[in-house]
This record gives structure tokens, C-alpha cells and sequence, in this order.
């Protein structure tokens, strides 16, 4: 058995050996899930290291990213490994490979400047956890990680229609107008051509046509929180109103087919007003740059996020994500953030993967439908099967996952951070 470094073994040959290491795991990628999630955590193959049995075939290995950490600083941090993916497959298993993997790395990772090694591995993973622990690795945090097939990311809804109440996912009719509400769809909000007449449109979702000059509104039926969607003016604006002062938006609607608000345009880009009872302020969700989010997001910050969901990682994959955030004054007619207007709240989400990689409002604005906006608009641009959260700071996640949980995302399991010093 000869231990070596990754820098020339091709991506299909690794790929093979990570498919066959992880065909039991709950959780399985394909071989371009694998590479998008190499790119975005930092792997550097000559720096990761796989024992090869004689016939020059990977018996284990371990998949590491290098780059900087601040361990909750989002601009400073020191060089850091990062295990993005450790395996053994089947036939090799038992005979610890992957300690002596993990121990032949080292002295090549201290040349390179690696200050520190950094690991994620799931709770219920007990002997992954104890080997760990025997290479001198101490728990730094606990994770939640939360998991829902895109198909069930909804909830009841719950309309009000000139005085008549409709609950439920099925149809009903409004006394001025006509409600369907079905699983599954985004809302548009359009105007008509004759007149001041206000509508919504679902693909698969939510329809609702009210009599002529009528606003209507929208409830969500939860303890955790109500809101009212209601046309607003002729030119296809509309508002998005808490129903009470003590939570923030607690919008459900299915969102299988990338469901989620938006505005009268024929493009993607979405310029959604929505209001607050609590101060009258309003706001709009805008496309915005990295650059901009990372300058405020610290001021946000519940917690700091994982090596995978930090600045770095998304930087290394900008072209993967989408990014919005939530202003105090209208976006321009690109859809693009003003230039003079403050940021309050961001989402940053990657449709291929269904991850909500950060997803923060300022604790001054909070309370105001503006995390449930953010999310909505972010799961509209959704193209996988699977909407998930990972790594979210345990203990200190609560507003964040009752969001989730509104959305009916909800945990699916617990991990730990663990680092050992170099």
C-alpha cells in the first residue's frame, strides 16, 4: 500500500472511488454534484492524499480544501485544511487507512503554510467521531443541518376573499372573486390590460381575481406567524403586509416548480415592495454583489457560517449562486441593487444544489416578513429536488429554523465542527 498525493490522478478516477466509498450513505452525489462541491470548497489535489493498493487502484482517501478560516471572523483567518470528503471503500475497510492517510498528509500540509485542519462528520457517526478524537481533533461547534424534497417545501394557506374564508390546498370560491389554491407554484402579479384590475397567477400554485378596485389578501394559517398579500396600485406593484407585529412572515406557499413572489415583468428580475404594519417601512428584494453583502453581513450574523458556506467558498463558485438583498429603496430597472440605498437583509442560494448557503436580515429590521421574502424569492430560482440548509450553528440557529420549519424545512440531522491545531 503506497500513500501519495491526488495531483495526478484524473477527476473520473476519483470520482469512481468517492461513488463507491459513499454507496451507502445517506445522502449520494453524482459526479458533477461531486465537482461543484470540490470547486466550492477549495480542493486542492496536491495537497490530498489516498493510499493505492498494488495495482495502483485508490483503496481510501481524504479529499482536502485549503484556503482561509476565521472560525466566526468573516475578514481574517488563518490557513486552513479542510476535510471536504474522506473515504475508504469497502473491500479495504477495518484496516485503519484512513488515520494513515490522515497522518502521511501532515507533514506536507505544515510545508504549505497549514496553520490548522478542519472537519465536519455527522454526531451519529460514532466511530468517525472517536477516531477523530484520537487524532487530536477537539469539537469547536454543533451543527443542525435541515432537508426537505423541493415537492414538499409548502404549507396551508389560508385566503381571505371579500369577508369568506378558504383554507387549505384544495379549491374554493371567494364571495368578490374566484380562489385555487393547489401544491406547488410561484405567484405573479399582473395588471390587467383593461383596467385597474389587480391579479395573481400560479404555475400549479395560487389564483386569485378580485372584483375591479378590491384588494385582497393572503394568510398563512400558523401560530407562527399570518401575512397578507395585497395589490397595491395599477402598475403591477404589490405589498406584502404582516398580519401582526410579533413574527416575521409566515409565507408557505408550495414551491416544487421554484415557486415564489414576483413582480409584472417578462424577465427574472423581481422588484417585490413589501410593507410592515409595525413601522409602515418598505422594502424591495434586488439582485446585489458579493462585495456589498460582505461589507454588512457581520452585522446580520446570528452565526458565523461553515468553511462550505463562508465568503470564501462562494467566491470560489460565484457563477453557482444567486444573491439577493433586501433595500430601502427600489432597484433599478435591471433588477440590480440602487447604489445609495442600505442593505437589511441577504439570501445567497445555489439553485442547482437547493442549498441556502446564508440567508441573514439585520436584527433592526427583523419581524417584518423580510427573511421570509428573501427565502421565497431564492427557492423561486430552485432547479434541484432537494432544498436543504447545512450547518447551522446549534444553539444559535432558532430564528433561522423556525423560518425553515415555516416553510416546512425542516432538521434532518446534527454534525460536528471539530479542529485540530497543526
Amino acid at each position: 500500500m503506497e500513500i501519495c498525493s491526488l495531483a495526478h490522478t484524473g477527476f473520473d478516477e476519483l470520482a469512481a472511488a468517492f461513488g463507491a466509498a459513499f454507496a451507502g450513505y445517506e445522502v449520494r452525489i453524482t459526479a458533477d454534484e461531486l465537482r461543484r462541491m470540490l470547486r466550492r470548497r477549495g480542493f486542492d489535489p496536491a495537497l490530498s492524499f489516498a493510499a493505492f493498493d498494488s495495482g495502483g487502484r485508490i483503496a481510501g482517501f481524504t479529499l482536502n480544501g485549503v484556503g482561509t478560516f476565521g472560525g466566526g471572523n468573516a475578514h481574517t483567518g488563518v490557513r486552513t485544511a479542510y476535510d471536504t470528503g474522506t473515504g475508504t471503500l469497502p473491500e479495504w475497510r477495518g484496516r485503519g487507512l484512513a488515520g494513515r492517510v490522515f497522518e502521511a498528509s501532515l507533514p506536507h500540509l505544515r510545508a504549505a503554510g497549514v496553520e490548522r485542519y478542519l472537519l465536519e462528520v455527522l454526531q451519529h457517526n460514532t466511530a468517525a467521531v472517536g477516531l477523530y478524537r484520537r487524532l487530536g481533533f477537539e469539537v469547536s461547534r454543533e451543527f443542525n443541518y435541515f432537508r426537505a424534497a423541493a415537492k414538499d417545501v409548502c404549507g396551508r394557506v389560508q385566503a381571505e376573499a371579500g369577508g369568506r374564508t378558504v383554507t387549505g390546498r384544495g379549491g374554493g370560491e371567494g364571495r368578490d372573486g374566484k380562489l385555487q389554491i393547489e401544491a406547488g407554484g410561484g405567484m405573479n402579479k399582473r395588471r390587467s390590460a383593461g383596467g385597474p384590475e389587480a391579479r395573481t397567477e400560479a404555475r400549479g400554485g395560487l389564483s386569485f381575481q378580485p372584483s375591479a378596485g378590491r384588494s385582497f389578501g393572503l394568510r398563512a394559517a400558523s401560530d407562527s406567524g399570518d401575512f397578507r398579500l395585497r395589490a397595491t396600485s395599477d402598475s403591477g406593484d404589490f405589498g406584502l403586509r404582516a398580519a401582526n407585529d410579533s413574527d416575521d412572515v409566515g409565507r408557505s406557499d408550495c414551491v416544487a416548480d421554484g415557486g415564489g413572489l414576483r413582480a409584472a415583468s417578462d424577465s427574472d428580475d423581481v422588484r417585490l415592495r413589501a410593507t410592515s404594519d409595525s413601522d409602515g417601512g418598505e422594502f424591495d428584494i434586488c439582485r446585489v454583489e458579493l462585495s456589498t453583502v460582505r461589507e454588512a453581513a457581520q452585522g446580520f450574523w446570528d452565526f458565523a457560517p461553515s468553511w462550505q458556506n463562508g465568503f470564501e467558498a462562494v467566491e470560489r463558485a460565484a457563477d453557482d449562486f444567486v444573491i439577493l438583498g433586501a433595500y430601502d429603496a427600489g432597484c433599478d430597472q435591471s433588477g440590480n441593487s440602487p447604489g445609495s440605498a442600505k442593505l437589511f437583509g441577504y439570501v445567497i442560494f445555489e439553485p442547482a444544489a437547493g442549498d441556502i448557503t446564508q440567508i441573514a436580515v439585520a436584527r433592526t429590521h427583523r419581524r417584518r416578513g423580510i427573511g421570509s421574502a428573501l427565502l421565497a424569492e431564492a427557492l423561486r430560482r430552485n432547479t434541484s429536488p432537494t432544498i436543504k440548509c447545512v450547518n447551522t450553528e446549534a444553539g444559535r440557529d432558532e430564528a433561522l429554523a423556525k423560518l425553515l420549519k415555516t416553510h416546512n424545512i425542516h432538521p434532518a440531522g446534527k454534525q460536528f465542527e471539530m479542529i485540530k491545531q497543526l
